[in-house]
């Protein structure tokens, strides 16, 4: 519980070591931050039903509907990429 606490309710899954995340909340928003050391594929797990993600690297944006986000968002990083995303409640821009 301490741990996703501190992750903001974010957690990926399979775990691994090499596997960093972290997750803080700014005016509303939850900024994330996805890195891995090696090639890592996996799901993104967000604690709430409806958000908009949007990726802050990329440009990208997907929304999320349902329960997408507490089931997992297909991610997949490269050895030392970074991935950034931006996680807003649905109908907030």
């Amino acid at each position: 519980m301490y741990a996703l606490w501190k992750t903001q309710g974010v957690t990926v899954e399979p775990r691994r070591a090499d596997v960093r995340f972290g997750a803080a909340s700014e005016s509303g928003a939850l900024c994330i931050s996805l890195v891995s050391d090696k090639p890592w594929e996996g799901r993104l797990i967000v604690d709430r039903e409806r958000h908009a993600l949007n990726d802050a690297v990329s440009g990208g944006k997907r929304m999320l509907t349902g329960k997408e986000p507490v089931d997992g968002v297909a991610v997949s990083l490269k050895a030392g990429d970074e991935m950034r995303l931006i996680v807003k409640p649905a109908g907030k821009k």
